[in-house]
């Protein structure tokens, strides 16, 4: 009995933990709390944690917005682990899909495509919140 009451206290530690990091990332995406993570729930996640750069309110991120999300990221996390930071300029050319200098919504629905059909590699059309985690080491799927 006391074994099952660790395991639980230990469960439950794990479970807050997890849900401090998606609140600290931004919208849980899953939406409905189904445990699986779909498409449309990832690119409205992303959306939703990236839009919020748009400090001008014009519906689109300038490199200027982008860079000072960044920033503010990178010191709200604690930087990159002593390495060189990442490289900004590629991050937002990565995003800037049409080169036009700013980053939009349906761009960032794009770039969010790209990455779950990139971390969905059993092709089940789905993701579940380990592969959520095993994606965000990869790229920033949580991004």
């Amino acid at each position: 009995m006391k074994s099952i009451l660790i395991a639980s206290a230990a469960a439950v530690a794990l479970f807050a933990g997890a849900s401090s990091a998606f609140a600290q990332r931004g919208p849980n995406p899953d939406a409905n709390g189904d445990g699986k993570i779909t498409l449309a729930e990832f690119q409205a996640a992303r959306v939703a944690r990236m839009i919020k750069a748009d400090t001008d309110h014009d519906g689109r991120i300038s490199k200027a917005e982008f860079v000072a999300m960044m920033q503010a990221r990178m010191a709200r996390f604690g930087g990159q682990g002593g390495g060189q930071g990442p490289d900004v300029n590629a991050m937002f050319a990565r995003e800037d899909l049409n080169g036009d200098g700013y980053i939009t919504p349906d761009e960032i629905e794009q770039s969010a495509a790209r990455r779950f059909a990139a971390m969905d590699t059993d092709h089940k059309g789905w993701l579940s919140p380990d592969e959520m985690r095993e994606g965000r080491g990869g790229g920033g799927g949580g991004r």
